[in-house]
């Protein structure tokens, strides 16, 4: 896995970021946003997140996942067919470069909390470089006492990917 480091407001065509589906992320001004989470702390999470999916390991995915992501699952059995079907449409990332980090927030219903986007290019069983990428969010729990997973995905940019991801 190699690494280097920002985003626009892009279409995705391909997205699966199951945590994704009950929420939504903004800008906000009123206080700190996912800069606030450190940086090197939440790439550690994001890496080992990136590799779990690399690696088809369900089990330590499950176990980085924020506590809301991880209701919306039994178990990590649960997450291991919601991999397989991601893996049947876009094929299982083989390797991943870091491309991009985006700050910002996460906003599950009224409760918001900052949030830390990184981005990948990768090549899938199924499809080159270039094609698309693999995108993990960040985010502090609950309580602020640990950073988790709340969403990741094999994301794509149908209006051309941005000079920054090249």
């Amino acid at each position: 896995m190699k690494l280097n480091s920002r985003l626009g407001n892009y279409g995705w065509l391909a997205v699966f970021i199951l945590g994704l589906s009950l929420s939504s992320c903004a800008q906000k001004t009123e206080h700190p946003d996912g800069i606030t989470i450190d940086y090197n702390h939440g790439l550690d999470i994001s890496n080992q997140a990136a590799k779990d999916l690399i690696d088809n390991n369900a089990k330590d995915l499950y176990a980085l996942l924020d506590e809301g992501f991880a209701l919306r699952l039994k178990n990590a059995e649960d997450l291991g067919k919601v991999l397989q079907d991601m893996f049947g449409q876009y094929g299982r990332p083989l390797k991943i470069q870091l491309k991009a980090c985006e700050t910002g927030y996460r906003a599950d219903g009224s409760f918001e909390r900052p949030r830390r986007s990184y981005y990948y290019s990768c090549y899938t069983t199924k499809f080159p470089v270039g094609k698309f990428f693999v995108k993990v969010e960040v985010v502090p729990s609950r309580d602020y006492m640990k950073l988790g997973v709340t969403g990741f995905g094999i994301v794509a940019f149908p209006q051309g990917i941005p000079s920054f991801l090249k």
